[in-house]
């Protein structure tokens, strides 16, 4: 769907890391249906190495990962691919946090619980450019947001 709204001929990559590895395995499945080659880890290392061997369209970084800080990993993947888009999670409610996330250069900061189809319509938007996101009036967690 999204390779055919970006004119697209190769693959789409995106790199999900969340400490959490249920919330990775669940964002990378949503991003799946959209068309993407989604690879979760709960480790920066391990991003970093997808991120060196796969030609990442996307990356979904939360604040926090098993081994880093995940505006560590941004900046660190936004110093080797400045054009990549970085959509930045968190579940700690801290403006502190968005502040690091937004310095790292991401494209969008998004709070926890994560609302899936909020993020559908931010990587479209971000990925073709076109307009504002749709944003989802349903609530997180809810049948109609898996």
């Amino acid at each position: 769907m999204l390779r055919q709204m970006t004119g697209g001929t190769g693959g789409l990559w995106a790199l999900i890391a969340d400490g959490d590895e249920r919330a990775a395995r669940r964002v990378a499945a949503r991003l799946g249906r959209l068309g993407f080659w989604a690879y979760p880890t709960t480790r920066g290392d391990e991003a970093l190495w997808l991120a060196a061997t796969y030609p990442l369209t996307l990356a979904v970084i939360d604040t926090r990962l098993d081994d880093m800080a995940g505006p560590e990993l941004v900046t660190r993947l936004r110093r080797a691919d400045p054009r990549l888009p970085v959509v930045v999670t968190t579940g700690d409610g801290l403006a502190e946090s968005e502040v690091r996330a937004r310095r790292a250069g991401i494209v969008h900061f998004a709070p926890k619980p994560l609302d899936l189809r909020r993020l559908e319509a931010i990587v479209i938007q971000t990925l073709t450019g076109r307009g504002r996101p749709a944003y989802s009036t349903a609530a997180p967690g809810s049948p109609d947001d898996e």
